[in-house]
């Protein structure tokens, strides 16, 4: 793949520079639409990364192809007016855009608008931008993917070459990604660039018309609006193509990247028979370095010490808590559940205090208003290194860890009664 690039963008170069015959135009216009056609039927039948690895460099060759010859056939047009031969675009230009009239030449221009406006606006942009979330997501969820790929490790569940080839197939997998979202947006600006040619092309043929040929206006636009209304949909058509691959490789990724989680997952909970946890926090793969030991591991710390007081304060002795990853979570957010059922969620936002509005706020800061997730009293979101500064204003300044134990601790306290009613509940430290 790698050596048709130069051979590629060669081919390209000649196609702008030099004149070509109509025959060789039809020929070239056929292989634009066939290409990505073929491309579009590659990405259907994908299933894993390794099926189509060179999906980006070809959705970027095509694009690049599909422009080159736009240029060319829009020259073709302009430099050969009502001598024009091209059979495709002469042939489309009469069942689409018509060449009996005024009447036919406007009807074929609305109809043009509205199918460029659905191309444009409607699959390539709204294909564009799927096949970017997607993109973002799964980058989003690797660091994630691969804490849980380092626990199965750790575990025992998979061995060294399993899990080396699983961070390979991640790294693979993130480089994939960041070339689509590049091919993605590429694509989607070459379906405008497309519509400003056809533009051109059309006003352009009414001047060449009017000046060098002695055409009035309305024979030019008779002219020349069809044969370019044509090569505008013949030139729109593999951009759309190409948009729904894209966005069709990365949703096989996802699915299958997900899917095969959910199965090991699954394959891990029937080894162990572990049973429902009544007590859950799941976390957004941004907040993971809160419970991560390598970094410290704060909020395990104020659960421990939450626990203890909850203890000797109401003489409830908490159950275990289990602390898991969630990749359906926004990255900085946190959800609590009781036996599986949401009781509590909130969004943490990482390097940044809470500064709650106590009642004796001697001066007020800018700052990202929100709610203090226990109580509910007015708040802001603040840099770190403006805690001082929030003290000596007089707020309740919480940082990250210390506003999930206290959410918990409400929580705890609203539904103690369910959790007192689970005879099995163990006094296990975190």
């Amino acid at each position: 793949m790698k050596k048709m690039i130069p051979i590629m963008v060669l081919v390209v170069l000649a196609l702008i520079l030099i004149p070509i015959p109509a025959i060789l135009l039809d020929i070239l216009i056929a292989l634009n639409l066939l290409f990505a056609f073929i491309i579009l039927l590659a990405a259907l039948r994908t299933k894993k990364l390794t099926d189509f690895p060179s999906c980006p460099a070809l959705l970027l060759l095509s694009t690049v192809f599909g422009l080159a010859v736009t240029i060319d056939a829009a020259r073709f047009i302009l430099t050969k007016g009502a001598a024009f031969d091209g059979r495709l675009i002469q042939l489309f230009a009469a069942l689409a855009a018509g060449s009996g009239g005024t009447v036919h030449t406007a009807a074929g221009f609305t109809v043009f608008i509205a199918i460029s406006v659905i191309f444009t606006v409607v699959i390539t942009r709204n294909c564009a931008r799927a096949a970017e979330v997607a993109a973002r997501f799964l980058l989003e969820s690797m660091p994630g993917i691969q804490m849980y790929n380092d626990v199965e490790y750790s575990n025992g569940n998979i061995d060294k070459k399993e899990a080396d080839a699983r961070k390979e197939a991640l790294k693979k997998e993130s480089d994939f990604c960041d070339r689509i979202i590049g091919a993605s947006k590429f694509i989607s600006g070459n379906g405008k660039i497309i519509l400003i040619i056809v533009a051109i092309t059309i006003f352009g043929g009414i001047i060449i018309g009017a000046r060098f040929h002695d055409e009035s206006i309305y024979d030019a636009i008779k002219i020349y609006a069809p044969l370019a209304i044509s090569s505008g949909f013949f030139f729109l058509l593999p951009v759309v193509f190409l948009s729904i691959a894209a966005k069709r490789v990365l949703y096989h990724i996802s699915s299958v990247q997900y899917a095969a989680k959910n199965k090991n997952d699954e394959k891990t909970d029937e080894a162990k028979e572990l049973p429902t946890d009544l007590l859950t926090l799941e976390l957004g793969f941004g907040l993971i370095p809160l419970v991560d030991k390598d970094k410290g591991a704060e909020l395990l710390e104020r659960m421990q010490g939450m626990r203890r007081v909850i203890a000797l304060e109401m003489g409830i002795v908490i159950p275990k808590i289990r602390i898991i990853d969630n990749m359906l979570l926004y990255p900085s957010e946190y959800c609590f559940k009781i036996r599986g059922v949401d009781t509590g969620k909130n969004t943490i936002r990482m390097g940044c205090c809470l500064c709650i509005n106590s009642g004796f706020v001697k001066e007020e800061l800018a700052g990202e208003e929100t709610k203090d997730p226990a109580y509910g009293l007015p708040a802001l979101w603040i840099p770190e290194d403006k805690r001082d500064e929030a003290e000596r204003a007089g707020y309740t300044v919480v940082d990250p860890p210390s506003i999930i134990a206290t959410h918990l601790t409400e929580i705890i306290k609203r539904h103690a009664a369910e959790l007192l009613d689970d005879k099995e509940a163990e006094c296990t430290e975190q």
